[in-house]
């Protein structure tokens, strides 16, 4: 069986997005300033899915939705272009046969250039015959 401990990263992976706590402090661009590998760090709010690994990450937010993925919804943008939903479902068949990963990423870009964004992930994992897990993650991503 995959390792349900990866599950966080790949999701962000195939779409992560970023937002700011005090917007009126700085505007963002929402492709530039989520360009770059970030480490990711993830504590378990609830749900029944492990533990997540940090990991390393590629974000590119300029990229088109990424190849298995649909959106659930349009990605959303505040007027300071700091605050992004995104809301999707992607194929994770080549985790294990069958899966998929629904997520929703809202976070927040902590300072002007995009090194810090934090904020939560859900992410619920279903196979051809229901839930396997679901959980939330506050996620801390600092650019390398």
């Amino acid at each position: 069986m995959a390792n349900l401990k990866t599950l966080a990263p790949i999701a962000l992976l195939l779409g992560c997005s970023g937002s700011a706590e005090d917007e009126s402090s700085f505007t963002c661009d929402v492709v530039a300033d989520r360009d770059g590998t970030y480490l990711m760090e993830f504590e378990t709010l609830g749900g029944t899915c492990p533990d997540q690994e940090p990991a390393l990450v590629r974000l590119d937010a300029s990229a088109e939705t990424p190849a298995g993925c649909v959106e659930l919804s349009p990605p959303e943008a505040s007027d300071a272009g700091c605050t992004l939903e995104v809301r999707r479902v992607c194929d994770a068949s080549s985790l294990m046969a069958g899966w998929e990963i629904e997520t929703t990423a809202i976070t927040t870009q902590q300072d002007d250039a995009g090194t810090l964004i934090t904020g939560t992930l859900q992410l619920t994992v279903r196979d051809d015959l229901g839930t396997l897990c679901s959980g939330t993650f506050r996620v801390t991503a600092t650019r390398q």
